[in-house]
């Protein structure tokens, strides 16, 4: 394989495969032993290979060894196709031509189908991998982020005889389950068969597995042998194949992987005898004539199959095929609505069941057809693999006219025009290109190199985070901003004053619904065009109005497809004040033109807005992460607002606001928003340590109707805490006016917060009626009047009399 591999990267023709090519061992170390080729390397890479390559596949693949499995690259390009990645890697790695695997890494996006069922109103994905079964259960990121974005949620593992008692262990099972849970989240399904003769086996290791409940079934071929027996000491029973059902619901609500029978009394069969149906043919392969099944006796009975995974698999989700990807049952799970990921070790197979789809999608009975997919784009994808064949054209616009050093006036005018107009490209992570960039600079100012290459910038890129050398590069011809062809130096001076002029919904995350970027030729006279262009309208052409999108609340369920560009972000039109725990995870504060629920990528986010960045989206955080950010944000502001004070009386104060803003609710992303008017808090915590506040009767939001008003945010505060801010949020806003509050507030009475020395005892502020939980009952010390709440905090009566109560630290 590492003379195959070799003999590829050079160029080779055909017919030089042979024995005077062949290197042995030992040449190909003198060879490449300056690129670290060692007998412990190679080793070490043999120990990752199954024992079945290693001790069934000849040592030697050319001439003479190669005659006898067939003429020709064939047979050994065939094993290339199927040869683990990882190996494939170590190869290119050794011979310094790791550029050249990327285009290996296409091969599973180069292959995906899409179907659209016009009749049907569905569509559909098929997703055919060449790739070994324990290749796919070690969870390659490619083969997880496929199997989410296809709403994985079943598997079917099909594995022959010979394969199961030679190479299955303890660890492959454990690797299985930790591929369910990777790319099928915690609510799945996997239907296991194995041979009758290792059921024992594979049930034990099956039970081993958490939280699972178990179906054991079985599945009787209609073509096995007589002679295909199963034997128990003298005795003989005809054979039958092992299908074990396995179910793993979160919280063990098994309702989550099942799908409910149209009738109550609808049974499920698993234990399934097949009848004759069609077989998979060599000329459905597009073999003319070819009339010998094309899977021997091993397929299964599409139609049975397929039943049977109906009752837990419901319709737009995806099933992951290992082991034996049969053409049949694609087929039948596809115009069901469901989305196939099919695994399949033998290159030969995999060919089969592409050129088996495109002949059926030809069929006009089916009423289907082949569509483009949209091109992904991942955001934490380095630039050099983002801007693909683009970043030569970045190279030779940056650093044309041979620039003296990064000080030259036009390089400096060139590159600040390229970063404006790609820093974002395809949903680049913030300060993605500048890195790029960087790297070029070093290369062409520090290393005087004359073009980019691979290489080189791996070189450098490889010292730097989350580099991979091997990742796919993005398509890049969409977007074609031209900008090689922009000289005008003197445009860059009227950026400022172009800049004035954009338009709402033109920046990243600015658009109010889902829609692309417009195009950056210029990133002076482009504004300007968008300004004052007149509009050419075609009388003869409908316009083509985009429609409208589906009314949505926080968390709702995303509409399949909408907004999954990355690059657009879409804001509601409805406005909410809050999110209760039950929707988003936790409870939190919107402030509306401040901080807003939005979509990116098919995704529900947090936006914060900024100065001098405008709309930036966050992802949502599990309920402790958010926790630990806001009880940061409160010490934060505790520290400011006591610079002077002991840090041990700092974190008791900010233990106790944190403690009883979140009883009732009303914790806060950034510390900054306590200053807005919108937040339920405002101007009624007392952050100074020195001082025991009597807490006044404070107006809350109500969190059903409570109106949003449009606030911003203070410019003046210092430095944010967390890394996600570094810029101001505007001018504080007035105060509202008298008899203006808003409609829905209730009046509801607190308790004051009182701290000092921990050594004496510590107080809490808590919200009478806020928490609603462990709420009972309990006189007032002075006029018999109150509410107790949780374990020793008392509270003062509702009318606000002796505001001097002080309630108890511990709290519910």
């Amino acid at each position: 394989m590492f003379n195959y591999v070799v003999f590829r990267a050079e160029g080779r023709a055909g017919d030089e495969w042979n024995d005077d090519f062949f290197m042995s061992y030992k040449d190909l170390e003198e060879r490449y032993t300056s690129n670290g080729l060692c007998a412990d390397e190679w080793e070490k890479q043999r120990e990752k290979l199954h024992s079945n390559l290693v001790k069934t596949i000849p040592r030697r693949l050319g001439g003479v060894e190669e005659a006898r499995q067939g003429a020709g690259l064939g047979p050994t390009e065939v094993m290339y196709k199927e040869a683990p990645f990882h190996f494939k890697v170590f190869i290119y790695t050794t011979i310094d031509k790791l550029d050249m695997l990327p285009a290996e890494v296409k091969r599973i996006a180069s292959s995906t189908r899409r179907l659209v069922w016009d009749k049907l109103s569905r569509q559909t994905t098929l997703l055919p991998v060449c790739m070994r079964l324990k290749e796919v259960m070690a969870a390659p990121v490619d083969i997880v982020a496929a199997a989410q974005k296809m709403a994985c949620r079943a598997a079917i593992v099909d594995i022959s005889t010979v394969n199961f008692s030679s190479a299955w262990t303890s660890q492959d099972f454990d690797a299985l389950y930790a591929m369910m849970a990777k790319c099928c989240g915690p609510n799945w399904v996997l239907f296991f068969f194995a041979p009758q003769n290792v059921q024992s086996d594979v049930l034990r290791q099956l039970y081993h597995w958490e939280d699972i409940e178990l179906i054991p079934g079985s599945w009787k071929r209609v073509d096995k042998p007589l002679s295909d027996v199963t034997r128990y000491g003298n005795i003989a029973t005809s054979s039958r194949d092992l299908m074990a059902i396995v179910l793993h619901a979160e919280g063990g609500d098994l309702k989550k992987v099942i799908v409910a029978p149209r009738l109550h009394n609808d049974l499920t069969e698993v234990h399934v005898v097949e009848e004759k149906f069609g077989k998979c043919l060599g000329k459905h392969g597009g073999v003319e004539g070819d009339e010998s099944a094309a899977y021997s006796i091993w397929e299964r009975e599409p139609a049975k199959l397929r039943k049977l995974c109906g009752s837990f698999v419901g319709e737009a989700k995806g099933v992951l095929l290992l082991g034996r990807a049969h053409a049949g049952l694609v087929w039948k799970l596809l115009p069901a609505g469901n989305n196939v990921i099919a695994c399949d070790e033998s290159a030969k197979n995999i060919a089969y069941l592409t050129k088996f789809l495109d002949i059926l999608v030809k069929d006009g009975r089916f009423e289907c057809r082949l569509e483009k997919p949209c091109a992904t784009h991942r955001t934490n994808r380095d630039m050099y693999h983002k801007l693909g064949p683009k970043r030569l054209k970045v190279w030779e616009y940056l650093f044309r006219d041979a620039p003296d050093g990064r000080l030259d006036g036009g390089y400096i005018y060139r590159k600040a025009k390229v970063t404006e107009a790609l820093k974002h490209y395809h949903g680049a992570l913030t300060g993605a290109f500048e890195t790029f960039v960087a790297r070029c600079e070093i290369l062409r100012f520090d290393l005087h190199k004359d073009k980019q290459t691979f290489k080189d910038y791996a070189g450098l890129a490889k010292s730097g985070e989350d580099f991979n050398p091997v990742d796919s590069e993005e398509d890049s011809s969409d977007s074609d901003l031209e900008i090689e062809k922009d000289t005008n130096a003197t445009g860059w001076c009227g950026k400022s004053a172009a800049m004035e002029h954009s338009v709402k919904g033109y920046g990243p995350g600015q658009s109010e619904r889902c829609s692309n970027l417009p195009p950056a030729n210029s990133v002076a006279s482009g504004v300007d065009r968008v300004v004052g262009t007149p509009v050419e309208d075609d009388e003869d052409d409908d316009l083509d109005v985009p429609a409208q999108p589906t009314k949505l609340a926080p968390d709702d369920p995303i509409p399949p497809r909408f907004c999954a560009d990355a690059n657009n972000v879409y804001f509601l039109d409805d406005k909410y004040a809050c999110t209760s725990e039950d929707k988003w995870g936790h409870d939190i504060i919107w402030h509306n033109d401040v901080f807003e629920p939005c979509i990116q990528g098919e995704e529900w986010k947090m936006a914060v807005k900024y100065v001098s960045k405008g709309w930036r989206p966050f992802p949502r955080m599990g309920n402790d992460n958010w926790l630990k950010t806001t009880e940061q944000s409160i010490l934060y502001r505790c520290r400011k607002e006591n610079s002077v004070e002991s840090e041990t009386s700092i974190a008791a104060k900010a233990k106790q606001l944190f403690d009883v803003l979140g009883a009732t609710r009303q914790l806060e992303y950034s510390h900054k928003f306590y200053e807005l008017q919108s937040t339920p808090s405002y101007d009624k915590i007392d952050w100074k340590v020195e001082r025991a506040a009597a807490l006044e009767c404070m107006d809350v939001d109500s969190r059903e109707d409570a109106a949003s008003v449009p606030e911003a945010a203070t410019g003046n505060t210092m430095g944010e805490q967390r890394e996600d801010g570094g810029t101001t949020f505007g001018v504080k806003p007035p105060l509202p006016e008298a008899g203006n509050t808003p409609a829905g507030k209730n009046t509801i009475g607190v308790i004051s917060v009182a701290t000092g020395d921990t050594s004496q005892g510590e107080s809490v502020t808590q919200q009478a009626g806020g928490c609603g939980r462990h709420i009972r009952e309990s006189p007032c010390d002075r006029c018999g009047a109150g509410r107790h709440i949780g374990d020793g905090v008392r509270v003062h009566c509702w009318d606000g009399h002796h505001g001097d109560v002080v309630a108890s630290a511990h709290m519910h």
